[in-house]
């Protein structure tokens, strides 16, 4: 039975509930009071966290979108979970959120989700006078006989806390937090423990998703519903060991009657539907049906990952794999529901398939969503819809469909194949299916759900998708790079059927016998609105084809032509390297180990940067270069004869972030929809020494300039890369030079913000934080560089920083005094979602052991130019 906490507790901001409030009326809105401003960033104010308890790194924040403000929550050893509010200006003093039966340091803080009640647009007053208000979603550990007859052990439960903007800065209401939270689940029985938990709403900005115990989520829209999931293990055939995982859902009436100064309560569960194809979901046959603890949310649309068979499914770890033998006879499909926030309902489950699977016979069905990454969560996208300006929602998949008999995966006719599906937001039924890539009956073809890759157009008239297949040509079957192209829907009209703006999909790659394409990667900077496009029906896409001599990348240009539907594509070798030297990173090459490329604002015409033995003399060392079409190669790190440029990730910033866009077809778009970078700042790390003492490695950065009048490639470089009398410039180092430093204190980039023509760089290095800008000063744009060496800004300095003036937004040093001790492992950016500015109003978190007592505390500093 659930227990309902509904009110604030008084008392101390980390003690438990001893009073409650009845009908307070809700506080107006108080003007913020302007602060004092220090360089970019607000003062220093110490640790937020509470002191003498472990802070346990599982720190989550959310931003509510551009409006300044955001919710962040942590646990501690011994507290468990802390909860604060940020104004815009500053963090509320923490305040332990515990639940209302158990154990409070059982919360998992990688578990926690927070939504805000953006509701001004909801024509209801109840609804309108919680905007900007907030929901806390946690999971803990209940009690034994926590209600239930007999006692039935301890479960893990869903739970809510409600926080209330108007009292944020109102001790005697703890912050406007709910400090004894509320209970969401129903399920109490033995081992009936919720999972995985997430947020369903149209406040989400773009794809969000969800994985055991971690989420990948941006939080700010105008929202008109709100409802909380869960997995839900249920035990409902008697056998302990083999449980039924069902997905559930609660909604939240955003209009409920009563002061609103009441905490919002969840409705009841909802056990989410699913189509079982013949299978049985109740009683004891539930072990025939089992939804995933994965799931993909857009708006109001929940996906989620489903396995049917009537002869039970067996043990979990062998459901989901997607690739390798399967049991006989599962059938795991791809399932939408849409949440209806006006009737506080959820829709029937829409199969996102292909052929209609059957759990009665021995044939095998798969589905799996994209996973770029190979672990589902980081840069993990295949979603677009109403946030990029799409009418109907996209997804691409990975579907192996409707399999042969037996145990095995695939057969030379049917493989593992790349799909496209176009879903009613409104109802989540499938209105159209594709599959992208052909079937070859002659070879194993499958297409992975790794190695697959799309992109939207910045004015979202178009997706690019990329896929490494293998491909029947020549004498020997060789992995190839395909693409296809598909034609958004936009505006109210009904478009076309989904299958006629799909294009047949073609091999980009060049067939070279015995050397497959291993690796991909679309051009850097590649974003809806805020991303660079000179030519807006143009993309590159870089890939790696090695030969018999050579390891070699290759630039693929797509250019798109959207009626009739069709693309074109080119192909042709940017550099030759070492056979074995470039392997790239998995499928994608998302690190940009080694290569990295963009749009260099000319006609879509791309600008590539690579780390390459220097065969200029005989010493054997790795140097940093650039090259594009039409200009000699430049060789662009520090012009020494015993410097050399690290193994690693390469990193371009491009500025300014791209705003205007316009629909195909507009009086006058085509301005508009063109988009290119002015600068692109390039930083890689590279030895600092200068000769043949080893001092450590440095960050170093130059940018690239496409409208220099320079004739070289090298000397459209910020220093200029290119001879002169003098030799070469050398590039800025970002970091300060010193001594001898272990590799653990090489300079890593750990935040990249933007705002027009302004970059803020965030990293670690000597166990400290350290800021770097690029902004507007007398003489120019400038990195903080004297001399040669930076003079970066150290944020985790608690003697505060220097009081000179400053007359650009560079920082200007620290304050001379003690050291300032290490930080920890922990270390974390956070800019304002769904915008072109990330950059002001990034939240910057570390720890550290400032007491020496082994208890670690958490400190922040904001960036804030107003």
């Amino acid at each position: 039975m659930r227990r309902l906490v509904r009110l604030f507790a008084l008392g101390t901001t980390v003690a438990a509930c001893s009073l409650t409030l009845v009908g307070a009326p809700r506080r107006p809105e108080k003007a913020a009071a302007p602060r004092a401003m220090d360089i970019g960033f607000l003062p220093f104010k110490g640790a937020i966290s509470p002191s003498g308890e472990d802070y346990r790194q599982n720190l989550h924040l959310t931003h509510n979108g551009t409006r300044d403000t955001a919710i962040l929550t942590y646990t501690t050893l011994s507290g468990g979970l802390y909860a604060h509010y940020f104004d815009g200006w500053t963090f509320t003093p923490p305040v332990n959120i515990v639940p209302p039966e158990g154990s409070k340091t059982s919360v998992i803080g990688d578990r926690v989700c927070h939504a805000f009640l953006n509701t001004k647009l909801i024509p209801n007053p109840a609804a309108n006078a919680r905007c900007g208000d907030a929901i806390i979603f946690f999971t803990a550990m209940d009690a034994d006989g926590d209600g239930a007859s007999p006692a039935d052990g301890e479960n893990r439960v869903l739970y809510c806390a409600y926080f209330d903007a108007t009292y944020a800065a109102d001790p005697s209401h703890n912050y406007g937090f709910q400090t004894v939270a509320t209970r969401v689940s129903d399920r109490d029985g033995e081992e009936e423990n919720v999972i995985c938990h997430g947020i369903v709403s149209d406040g989400l900005i773009g794809e969000a998703r969800w994985l055991n115990y971690q989420y990948s989520y941006k939080f700010g829209d105008e929202i008109s519903g709100l409802a909380v999931f869960w997995t839900q293990a249920e035990n409902v055939d008697g056998d302990a060991e083999v449980e039924d995982l069902a997905t559930c859902s609660a909604f939240f009436d955003l209009g409920q009657a009563g002061p609103a100064s009441d905490p919002l309560v969840p409705g009841p569960d909802i056990r989410i539907a699913t189509s079982n194809f013949g299978a049985s979901d109740s009683g004891a046959t539930a072990d025939q049906t089992r939804t995933e603890a994965r799931y993909l949310v857009y708006n109001n649309q929940l996906v989620l990952r489903c396995a049917a068979n009537s002869s039970g499914l067996g043990a979990e770890p062998d459901l989901w794999n997607f690739g390798s033998v399967m049991h006989e006879g599962d059938d795991i499909t791809l399932q939408c529901v849409a949440f209806d926030f006006s009737t506080l309902t959820v829709g029937p489950a829409h199969p996102i398939h292909g052929p209609t699977p059957s759990a009665t016979d021995n044939r095998e069905n798969n589905a799996m969503p994209l996973r770029q990454d190979g672990s589902f969560l980081s840069g993990g996208h295949c979603m677009y819809g109403a946030d990029e300006g799409l009418s109907r929602t996209l997804l691409v998949f990975a579907e192996f469909p409707d399999g042969q008999a037996g145990t095995s995966w695939g057969t030379l006719a049917n493989n593992a194949r790349l799909a496209a599906a176009e879903i009613d937001p409104a109802t989540g039924a499938l209105l159209g299916h594709d599959f992208l890539d052909d079937e070859d009956p002659a070879i194993f073809d499958s297409v992975g759900s790794t190695a697959a890759d799309l992109r939207l157009s910045r004015n979202g008239d178009y997706v690019f998708v990329a896929w490494i297949e293998t491909r029947h040509a020549g004498s020997l079957d060789d992995k190839a790079l395909w693409s296809a192209l598909i034609a958004t829907p936009r505006g109210t009209a009904t478009p076309a059927p989904f299958a006629s703006r799909v294009s047949p999909c073609s091999p980009v790659s060049t067939d070279i016998d015995d050397y497959p394409v291993t690796w991909f990667a679309f051009q850097d900077g590649l974003e809806y609105v805020g991303g660079a496009q000179s030519n807006p029906l143009v993309m590159n896409i870089f890939y790696q084809q090695s030969c018999h001599i050579d390891d070699e990348v290759w630039n693929a240009r797509l250019a798109a032509t959207l009626s009739p539907l069709s693309f074109a594509s080119s192909v042709g070798v940017i550099e030759y390297f070492t056979e074995g030297s470039q392997p790239g990173m998995g499928s994608l090459n998302e690190e940009h180990y080694l290569f990295n490329g963009t749009d260099r604002g000319s006609d879509g015409v791309p600008i590539a940067f690579y780390i390459k033995d220097d065969t200029s003399d005989a010493k054997a060392r790795l140097s940093l270069y650039s090259e594009t079409a039409g200009s000699a190669v430049a060789k662009i790190d520090r012009p020494h004869p015993y410097t050399q440029t690290d193994l690693g990730g390469i990193t371009l910033v491009g500025t300014p972030a791209g705003s205007a866009t316009a629909l195909e077809g507009e009086s006058g778009a085509t301005a508009k929809r063109k988009h290119a970078w002015t600068r692109v700042h390039v930083l890689w790390n590279e030895d600092r020494n200068k000769g043949l003492s080893d001092e450590g490695s440095g960050m170093f950065t130059r940018f690239y300039d496409p409208a220099s009048k320079a004739t070289s490639l090298a000397g459209k470089f910020v220093p200029s890369a290119a001879k002169t009398g003098k030799g070469v410039s050398e590039p800025l180092q970002m970091d300060w030079e010193g001594g001898p430093t272990d590799l653990e204190d090489q300079p890593a980039i750990t935040g990249i913000g933007r705002h027009g023509s302004y970059v803020g760089l965030w990293f670690t290095a000597r166990d400290h934080v350290w800021f770097q800008e690029y902004g507007v000063a007398k003489k120019g744009l400038s990195w903080d560089v004297h001399g040669g060496s930076g003079h970066p800004l150290q944020l985790d300095d608690e003697g505060g920083l220097s009081p000179r003036a400053r007359s650009y937004f560079m920082p200007s040093g620290v304050a001379p005094g003690p050291q300032a001790k290490s930080i920890g492992p922990m270390k974390a950016y956070f800019p304002q979602p769904g915008t072109t500015n990330t950059l002001d109003h990034g939240l910057y978190f570390w720890i550290k052991d400032v007491n020496e007592d082994g208890l670690p505390l958490l400190f922040v500093r904001i960036r804030n130019d107003e």
